[in-house]
């Protein structure tokens, strides 16, 4: 009886030797901040041009749908573009729901095209841009976005309140892999 109760003494001191020792211990430290993706940005000067679109509005899920809608009314309307297919985002899922979300997609066209249907011609008004390449799936350009708004704050410069304007380089996206594809990133800045 008197080794049963030593025995239990010694578990039980080990016990709590052993959850002192736990509640001491120092917590881990918390994970890095996630690093942002190295970037090689620039400020060029695009100038103002006309664009031809559709106003979409809602979760960025719609967005295959929206621009084969563009596509389908484009196409039909005989209109000729001056440049590539762009999507321009007018707020983020950051800072909106995404029932929120308002953007457009559509082509550079010259400053003559008149609006038809559902398309309508507007004006991207900004001269100066910071600007970077994405290599990637269209999926994830946000990554080079996200860097591209560091640089921009860790450079001094100031954003002017425009749309981050998506400009998608490749003329047959469905025959480019998508690590291949290749996208434009334009911030309108001071």
């Amino acid at each position: 009886m008197k080794c049963t109760r030593l025995c239990l003494f010694g578990i039980l001191f080990m016990v709590l030797s052993a959850s002192c020792l736990m509640a001491v211990q120092p917590p881990p430290p918390p994970p890095p901040a996630m690093a942002l993706p190295p970037i090689n940005a620039e400020v060029k000067f695009v100038g103002p041009f006309s664009y031809i679109a559709i106003e979409c509005g809602g979760p960025y899920t719609q967005f295959a749908a929206a621009e084969k809608a563009f596509l389908r009314e484009f196409k039909a309307s005989g209109i000729k573009p001056s440049g590539k297919e762009i999507a321009l985002y007018w707020n983020s899922p950051l800072y909106v729901k995404p029932e929120l979300l308002k953007w457009d997609i559509g082509y550079q066209v010259s400053s003559e095209t008149k609006s038809m249907g559902r398309m309508l011609v507007k004006k991207f008004p900004y001269n100066k841009v910071a600007s970077a390449m994405h290599s990637g799936s269209y999926l994830t350009t946000y990554k080079t976005i996200n860097a591209l708004y560091a640089w921009i704050a860790a450079t001094g410069l100031k954003t002017v309140g425009g749309p981050c304007v998506e400009v998608y380089l490749d003329d047959d996206p469905d025959k480019v892999p998508d690590k291949m594809k290749r996208t434009d990133i334009l911030i309108p800045v001071m």
